[in-house]
């Protein structure tokens, strides 16, 4: 994990060390989870599938202080897998983040520092284990140093003006990966006025700056302009939404613009129940290709607390800014959770989705299942017991694949 991560936990300590707040809290907690895989297609292939057992050995722990004015959190886990009949694909991985917030001076500057390092797919088209480390995964770092500054202009505006810096690194010697790092720096202004007690709006500019070290994704610096409104229509009923527009300015092509939005509607359906529909459009980064805009619209329906249903599916397009390519994605997903006793919980899954690729031509059907039981065999101790299948169905030779794990953990949490 990079050193940002290590400048991160030497400022949490500090604060912890330093600050003389009565009211301040510690918090802290450790595990070690101990997981046994029956894993019959390891390296995801069409052909000559491998299966192995897995052993998985993952201590972990979080740390969270919080006072008046600062908060700061902690957690870090890693991962060993050890195979009984391929030890060349032994190894592990890490997963951790480390965050601050500080309000440095009161009601004038906060400062948010977070330092995360997880695995990421390299490339959304490949297949992907998210179990093991063998397939299409690369660890990423990402920094952020985001100091913003609030000013009250009266009882119902406020100004803020704000400086992003985010930096991605790469972990380019896992799974012979070749990724260029890159960075961001973002200047902002937000205006935000609340009309009512139901609705509020707000108007923000800001100028972004991105560099990479080969430029293979394309560097650019970039203005968007956008405004946004909150609305609380009942106690139950809510709704948000941002409109606006960003333009590019690239070093190594022509220029483009395109518009953005978010409207989010959430309600509440009878005691227990939830729905929420969303529609985007929004740029992001991909790992190899740069920068897409994603447009999605998502429906989520759920109900129920110890009898728990979860219903939800959607469409997306991935329209890339420096290629010709395009991802089109409909998806589809259910969950029932159970908790039958104050120690036992079940639960059953299944997801559905097509998927359509450009550059070069691909379609994918792909569909999932699993089901799960726990047992809480004490305060510390849990038990678990897993099954998961899925079925990868490719247009192209070589990119299909069927996967069979079962899986028994057992945890322990201090």
């Amino acid at each position: 994990m990079k050193t940002s991560l290590i400048a991160i936990i030497s400022v949490l300590t500090i604060l912890i060390l330093t600050v003389n707040d009565s009211q301040a809290r510690l918090r802290s907690s450790v595990a070690l989870s101990v997981k046994e895989d029956y894993n019959d297609n390891i390296f995801l292939t069409d052909k000559n599938e491998e299966d192995d057992f897995i052993t998985k050995i993952i201590p972990s722990f979080t740390l969270n202080y919080k006072s008046g004015r600062h908060e700061a959190t902690l957690e870090y886990s890693y991962e060993w897998q050890a195979y009984a009949q391929n030890s060349r694909s032994d190894g592990g991985r890490h997963d951790g983040s480390a965050k601050i917030t500080s309000m440095l001076i009161e009601r004038l500057l906060t400062v948010n520092i977070s330092d995360v390092y997880s695995n990421t797919a390299t490339d959304t088209r490949r297949s992907t284990n998210e179990s093991e480390v063998l397939v299409n995964t690369v660890g990423k770092n990402t920094f952020t140093f985001n100091p913003v500054i609030y000013r009250n202009l009266s009882p119902v505006m406020t100004l803020s003006v704000g400086y992003e810096f985010i930096d991605i690194s790469y972990n380019n010697t896992s799974n012979n990966n070749t990724l260029e790092d890159v960075r961001y720096n973002n200047v902002y202004l937000n205006l935000e006025r609340r009309l009512s007690k139901r609705l509020t709006v707000s108007a923000k500019y800001g100028h972004d700056d991105k560099e990479t070290e080969d430029d293979i994704t394309k560097d650019f610096t970039s203005r968007n302009a956008s405004v946004s409104s909150s609305l609380q229509l009942t106690r139950d009923t809510s709704f948000d939404a941002t409109f606006g527009r960003t333009w590019y300015d690239y070093e190594t092509k022509s220029n483009t613009e395109s518009n953005f939005w978010n409207f989010t509607a959430k309600t509440k359906l009878m005691s227990t129940g939830t729905a929420t529909l969303g529609y985007s459009r929004q740029s992001k980064d991909s790992v190899e290709l740069g920068t897409y805009l994603n447009e999605l619209v998502n429906l989520k329906l759920s109900f129920g607390k110890r009898l728990k249903f979860t219903l939800g599916g959607g469409a997306s397009q991935d329209e890339y800014l420096t290629s010709e390519r395009e991802d089109d994605k409909v998806f589809g997903n259910a969950s029932l959770s159970w908790q039958m006793t104050s120690k036992l919980r079940v639960s059953v899954n299944g997801d559905i989705s097509n998927e359509k690729f450009t550059q070069p031509s691909e379609e994918v059907d792909k569909w999932g299942a699993g089901v799960g039981a726990n047992y809480r065999l004490g305060k510390h101790l849990n038990l678990s017991l897993n099954y998961s299948y899925r079925d990868r169905d490719s247009t192209t030779a070589g990119n299909s694949y069927q996967n069979n794990v079962a899986t028994v953990s057992v945890a322990a949490t201090y």
